[in-house]
């Protein structure tokens, strides 16, 4: 199993959101939105029984995961 780097995942993740409006910083302050992204995401993607929606809400969580834990 290849090991993810989750510091550079979490970096990825937030430049990301940053470019589309939602700015992270790595501040406790910035993991405000997250919850609201969090809903917004679920609704959005596919179903979790499509082999592609299994796919984007298991990408979706590790990008989550990767930026909250950078934060705590």
């Amino acid at each position: 199993m290849k090991e993810i780097d989750m510091s550079a995942r979490a970096r990825e993740f937030a430049e990301n959101l940053t470019k589309a409006g939602v700015p992270l910083d790595f501040t406790p302050a910035s993991l405000a939105p997250i919850h609201s992204l969090t809903a917004a995401m679920i609704k959005k993607l596919r179903p979790a029984n499509v082999a592609e929606g299994k796919q984007k809400r298991a990408m979706a969580c590790l990008n989550l995961a990767a930026y909250v834990g950078e934060v705590l």
